[in-house]
C-alpha cells in the first residue's frame, strides 16, 4: 500500500508498507521526498531499491554476522544457534541477543 500527501515547500511524504520474504516481517515507512514532481515509475525504481535494501539488511546471514547470543553463562555466535532464533523470533529465559555494535 503506498499513499501520497504533497506538503509544503516541495516536499512529498510517502506512506508505504513493503512486505518481506522472511514471515512475519512488514515494514511501514514514511518517506520525505525534496522532488514533489517524482512520477509513478521513479517512485516505484525506489520503493524497490528500499526494498532491496531492507532484504539484505534483514537477512539470516547479517543477522548472524551482526549478533551474539548470550545464554546465561556463555556467549556463543554458532550460526545454528542464530538461525534458530532468526527464524522463530522467541527466546528461551535468561537468553538474550545482543548486537556486536
Amino acid at each position: 500500500m503506498i499513499a501520497v500527501a504533497p506538503i509544503r515547500r516541495g516536499w512529498l511524504v510517502i506512506n508505504c508498507v513493503i512486505e518481506m520474504k522472511t514471515p512475519n516481517r512488514e515494514r511501514e515507512l514514511v518517506l520525505l521526498s525534496k522532488t514533489a514532481l517524482m512520477s509513478e515509475k521513479a517512485l516505484e525504481k525506489e520503493l524497490i531499491s528500499l526494498e532491496q535494501f531492507f532484504v539484505y539488511a534483514e537477512s539470516e546471514a547479517v543477522f548472524c554476522q551482526t549478533h551474539q547470543l548470550v545464554k546465561r553463562n556463555r556467549i556463543t555466535s554458532k550460526k545454528t544457534h542464530l538461525t534458530t532464533i532468526f527464524y522463530t523470533h522467541q527466546l528461551k529465559p535468561f537468553w538474550f541477543l545482543v548486537n556486536k555494535n
